[in-house]
């Protein structure tokens, strides 16, 4: 499907759940031109011109309000698109609730909206809330008035678009308690994804494994097998990464040896493949294309290119994972 907007026919299982489209959708996540946030209109074209060889799918990860524009961008440049709104902003040490759930009038708006912008595009797939446990570690009130909502808002999305799937995403180092990296004291617990997983038609995380280990190679083989164990959903991957510079340190955390090389990058790249195999997923988004300061030190290498957009040993390593080279 990479390269193409057709949104797949209408399907469905005993269940009610809606059938994702065939074989596995492959590309970047976030909206980051070369040079970014200063880009040129060329450093755009360049973008969305390197996309179809970097698997064919972009990301619309966006406030709800800001869904349609981008998606109209990127069907415009003729990408299969990923469209995750959610309910909650990052503000400064934290994250901001937008949407109170519990709030018969916000809930309703958030649904009219979302209803609207479904049945003008019937995307395959939905992301209707992004690193969602992070809200339910800060507050679990607003995320328990999402978890009541969720039923309510799948099942509109379903009688507009029977086939499109409705996901959430999970951070998951955060869910499994691995985090060196924001000096937060976290243990496992899934308990978010079992409340959320039974309503959904898949779900999806967002993984960055450096957050607790040094190098890939240290990453274990059935690292993702633990999902299987909490939920029988299937599995997409919004975000997934791996730095080619080392992580500057951040005060109160243990830092030493996190970050990455340009050769541990592709490393990682090349262990996808044994890592995903176990899962299946229905999607997978490397996070960025190029690299930005714009995001911070813990993820401002993350690109398969540098800003000005030279390759890294990972472009090649990506574009051999995703089949277009």
């Amino acid at each position: 499907s990479a390269g193409t907007t057709t949104v797949p026919e209408v399907t469905s299982t005993a269940a009610g759940m809606s059938v994702g489209p065939a074989g596995t959708w492959y590309g970047i996540a976030g909206l980051v031109p070369p040079n970014f946030p200063e880009s040129s209109d060329a450093d755009w074209l360049a973008f969305f011109a390197a996309l179809p060889g970097l698997g064919g799918t972009v990301g619309n990860y966006s406030q709800l309000s800001d869904l349609e524009k981008n998606e109209e961008v990127g069907l415009a440049a003729g990408l299969d698109v990923l469209p995750v709104t959610g309910f909650h902003r990052d503000v400064e040490g934290g994250l901001e609730v937008t949407v109170d759930f519990s709030d018969q009038q916000q809930r309703d708006a958030f649904v009219q909206a979302l209803l609207a912008f479904v049945a003008k595009y019937r995307p395959a797939y939905l992301g209707i809330g992004n690193e969602v446990n992070r809200v339910w570690e800060q507050d679990p009130e607003a995320y328990a008035a999402w978890i009541d909502a969720l039923p309510g808002i799948v099942d509109a999305v379903h009688r507009v678009s029977p086939s499109t799937r409705v996901f959430a995403t999970f951070q998951y180092e955060f869910l499994r308690g691995i985090d060196r990296i924001t000096g937060q004291q976290r243990v496992e617990d899934w308990s978010p994804l079992e409340a959320a997983a039974p309503y959904l038609d898949l779900v999806a995380f967002t993984s960055y494994p450096y957050f607790g280990f040094e190098t890939p190679e240290d990453v274990p083989d059935d690292y993702y097998a633990a999902i299987a164990e909490h939920t029988d959903r299937p599995v997409g991957f919004t975000e997934l990464g791996w730095p080619s510079a080392p992580i500057l340190p951040l005060v109160g955390t243990s830092l030493e040896g996190l970050g990455g090389t340009p050769s541990e990058q592709a490393d990682f790249v090349h262990r996808l493949g044994p890592l995903l195999a176990s899962v299946e997923p229905e999607f997978v988004m490397w996070v960025w294309a190029y690299d930005t300061p714009a995001v911070g030190p813990s993820f401002e290498s993350l690109g398969l290119s540098t800003a000005d957009g030279t390759a890294k040993p990972s472009l090649a390593a990506w574009k051999a994972f995703v089949g277009v080279e």
